[in-house]
């Protein structure tokens, strides 16, 4: 059985990729350069992914339980 205490979680972000949207995309270009081509483009799979997610969120909201995700 899970642990049913709730708990508060503070999201934690890089502020320096939010403060200027194409900080991400030159720090990527750079890293392209001095080490290859790495593709950061997100794949159908992480999609399906994102989606049983989000679908979890839903329904652990709706029936008050934690839902586990394969």
């Amino acid at each position: 059985k899970h642990n049913e205490e709730f708990v508060s979680i503070k999201p934690m972000f890089k502020t320096d990729l939010w403060t200027d949207p194409n900080l991400s995309k030159l720090k990527h270009f750079f890293e392209v350069v001095k080490k290859g081509y790495t593709d950061i483009t997100p794949t159908p799979e992480d999609g399906v992914t994102v989606m049983k997610i989000i679908d979890a969120l839903y329904r652990a909201a709706e029936e008050k339980r934690c839902i586990e995700i394969d």
